[in-house]
């Protein structure tokens, strides 16, 4: 990742090259969850293991942000970009395989069907130990990729006729690009917030992609009584990756 899509736009080319050598990037981001609309499924017990299909679409919401902080200034925080992913159509295709009773390998994969809505605030902070100097707003914010996959398998730890325990052990990948066009600025130019505007309506502003990278680890449970189905899961991870461009 280049620190020049994050600085102020203002900056010349000089001060540019300057800050990139100074500046520390970080990329935070919430968990982006797909919320299916439909989902159809499909299964066969006649082959050596059991395997089920399936296919499905629906909603993906979610945020990201992305920091940069001034190394030679005690971590001073120079920059902020958040993101935001509104209600993205997806979708996505699925299977798992069951090779012994206790074991499912699962494995899905979510793509973008359209381009979706989605929002961009860019923060600077040019003096250290003062809120804010520079911001800009992008309501016109479209994403134009989302991507995810996922990979797991889940081990029956402890199952009684209708209750069972799993743990989980998997990967996941997640990649988002948005792109970021007009919208209002405000600028601390020859003083502080001194200079507002707007940039050019449809004129392309910021892109942006993100991914990460996420080895996990989680408990599942699953309850059968009488008509009335229970699944729940919790995953988490110490690992992992994100990249930023």
């Amino acid at each position: 990742m280049t620190c020049k899509r994050i600085l102020p736009l203002k900056l010349t080319a000089a001060a540019t090259t300057v800050a990139v050598c100074l500046l520390l990037p970080a990329v935070q981001g919430t968990a982006a969850t797909v919320v299916t609309d439909t989902m159809t499924e499909v299964s066969s017990d006649r082959a050596p293991m059991d395997f089920s299909a399936r296919m499905g679409a629906g909603y993906l919401t979610g945020e990201a942000h992305e920091y940069v902080y001034w190394q030679d200034q005690g971590g001073h925080t120079a920059s902020e970009l958040i993101w935001d992913i509104d209600s993205v159509y997806m979708f996505g295709l699925g299977g798992t395989v069951r090779p012994v009773n206790w074991l499912n390998i699962n494995m899905d994969l979510w793509l973008n069907v359209a381009d979706g809505d989605g929002y961009m605030e860019d923060y600077d902070w040019m003096v250290v130990g003062m809120d804010w100097t520079d911001r800009s707003v992008h309501d016109n914010t479209d994403v134009t990729n989302a991507f995810i996959f996922d990979v797991n398998v889940e081990m029956t730890m402890f199952s009684t006729g209708t209750v069972s325990f799993v743990g989980i052990a998997g990967y996941r990948h997640d990649t988002f690009e948005w792109e970021a066009r007009g919208g209002s600025y405000i600028y601390s130019e020859y003083g502080y917030r001194d200079s507002t505007g707007s940039f050019p309506s449809g004129e392309l502003g910021i892109t942006y992609e993100q991914s990460f990278d996420v080895p996990y680890l989680g408990l599942g449970f699953q309850g059968d009584f009488d008509r009335l189905h229970l699944a729940a899961k919790v995953t988490g991870s110490f690992l992992v990756r994100g990249d930023a461009t």
